[in-house]
Parts: structure tokens; C-alpha cells; sequence
């Protein structure tokens, strides 16, 4: 496959969500509809086909039963969303939108934060299985990493508890994820891949706030 990536460009939103709308969303198929209000046209249902790579990243702690979700909730798009109906209903009570821009080298160095579903598809029956040990997390972020362009770096990652974060489909279906956040250093092998995982995410569980990168040069040249 011929990648077209020269570079990444997207935009990200900003939104924080009020009391309410936060408690509600702690179920994370309400979150996922709540991330695409601000690209639906008129009259198209929210439960309709999603625009295309539409991501978002909501910290969480670990309460007991289940994660708490914060108020801010960041928001990836390809075109700039409109939260204006959010905003007026008062179920967001901030929203900003900037733009986001990077073309990166082969061979820079790359510090990543994101929040992933690790999981192993069965040969067999071609079901996916949530990873929970840590070692088994660590290597599957090495390999997603590797296969979208990048060399990690084993000594420079990091890999959050294991949380687990629950809700139930339009149709009455219960949704489970066991999440991890993660902290790694990379250096760029492959900038088209790369590109392409900015745009697109890694790993499964998007719909549900997992595989969205987020990067900055480090501080300091990795070793």
C-alpha cells in the first residue's frame, strides 16, 4: 500500500464536559457519541455512520467501580467540528479548537503519550483477548510501534496500571476495555507510517478514547 501522508495536519479540540455530562459519559459508547456531536450535519443521527478518524483521549482515575472521567476530553478530527450545540445546552461548558501540524524526519527522536487497549487476536477464532499482564502490554506497544514506523526505545517506556472501562451499545450490548496508559520514547524510522498513525491512531478501541498519539520532542537526544 502507498501511503499519501507528507505530512500530518488535523485539528484537536478542547472540550470540557460539564457535571453532569462527565457522570453520564463515565459510559464510554455516551462518550463516543458525545465526541461526534460536533461533526454531524443536520439532521444526520448521532447513531449513524461516523465520520472517519475522529479520536479523543479522556483521563481517567481509578475509582472504585469503575474509572472516574475528568471534565476535559481532547478531540481529534480531520476538519474542524462545531460545539456550539454542546456549548448551548450547557452539556460542555468550554470548547477551543486549534490546529495541528508535523512533519517529521527519519531518524528524530519522538516522546509518546497515549492511552491503548492492548489486546491478542486468536488465530483460530479470530476473537480479540484483552493483554492485562504488563510485560505483555509493554511488548505489544513495541510492536505497534515498530509497525507504524517507529524504533522504540525499551528503556524509555512506561506503562500505566491496568484499568478497565465499561458501557452498553445503543442496542442494549455491554461494552468492556481493559486500558493502559503509556509513555514511550521512539525515533522516527518510517515518516510516512508515522504520519499515517498521527492521522488514523493505533491498536483498537478507538471509537471508546484509545490509540490517539499525542507527541513532542524530547528534551534531551534518547539513547
Amino acid at each position: 500500500m502507498t501511503l499519501t501522508t507528507p505530512g500530518f495536519t488535523a485539528w484537536r479540540s478542547a472540550i470540557t464536559l460539564s457535571p453532569a455530562t462527565a457522570h453520564a459519559c463515565r459510559d464510554i459508547h455516551r462518550l463516543h457519541q458525545l465526541a461526534l456531536h460536533g461533526f454531524r450535519a443536520p439532521g444526520v443521527p448521532v447513531d449513524g455512520p461516523p465520520p472517519p478518524h475522529v479520536l479523543h483521549a479522556a483521563p481517567r482515575t481509578p475509582d472504585h467501580p469503575c474509572p472516574r472521567l475528568g471534565g476535559r476530553v481532547l478531540v481529534q478530527s480531520p476538519r474542524p467540528p462545531d460545539w456550539q450545540p454542546l456549548l448551548t445546552t450547557r452539556r460542555l461548558t468550554a470548547a477551543s479548537v486549534f490546529p495541528v501540524t508535523h512533519t517529521y524526519t527519519a531518524g528524530e527522536p519522538v516522546d509518546l503519550r497515549l492511552t491503548a487497549n492492548p489486546t491478542r487476536r486468536s488465530r483460530a477464532t479470530g476473537r480479540r483477548t484483552h493483554l492485562t499482564d504488563p510485560d505483555d502490554c509493554h511488548a505489544w506497544l513495541h510492536r505497534q510501534l515498530d509497525h507504524h514506523g517507529l524504533t522504540p526505545h525499551p528503556q524509555h517506556t512506561t506503562t500505566g496500571p491496568l484499568l478497565w472501562i465499561t458501557g452498553t451499545t445503543s442496542t442494549g450490548n455491554p461494552l468492556q476495555l481493559a486500558i493502559r496508559d503509556f509513555h514511550a520514547h521512539a525515533t522516527v524510522r518510517d515518516p510516512d507510517l508515522f504520519h499515517h498513525a498521527l492521522t488514523t491512531g493505533i491498536g483498537p478501541g478507538k471509537p471508546y478514547g484509545c490509540g490517539l498519539l499525542l507527541t513532542r520532542t524530547p528534551p534531551h537526544p534518547l539513547h
